[in-house]
């Protein structure tokens, strides 16, 4: 959800789900899910080439029977986020860089 700043700063609510195992016969399984929710000052356009800095807050879950710990558990805390978008071939190509 976006928020158009007029000629200034745009602000923006986002949630990025994430899910992902790991198989490895050796080492063990594991699995993993987090929902960020972060509020982003965007500078640019949303649809168009931008930068952006965020913070809001992560909730996350890991398990797995593996070398890595074992049985895994609930991760909640801050999130901060850094990025932008740019053209690349044509087309918008988004990087998003993030810290829990």
């Amino acid at each position: 959800m976006g928020f158009d700043g007029g000629r200034g700063p745009s602000f923006g609510l986002s949630a990025y789900p994430f899910a992902g195992l790991s198989f490895n016969t050796a080492a063990g399984s594991s699995l993993g899910a987090e929902l960020p929710i972060v509020g982003e000052v965007h500078f640019g356009e949303f649809d168009d080439r931008d930068f952006f800095i965020g913070a809001g807050f992560s909730a996350s879950f890991t398990a797995g029977d593996g070398d890595f710990g074992g049985g895994g558990g609930s991760i909640l805390g801050l999130q901060l986020s850094l990025g932008g978008q740019f053209e690349a071939a044509g087309r918008l190509l988004g990087l998003r860089f993030a810290y829990t």
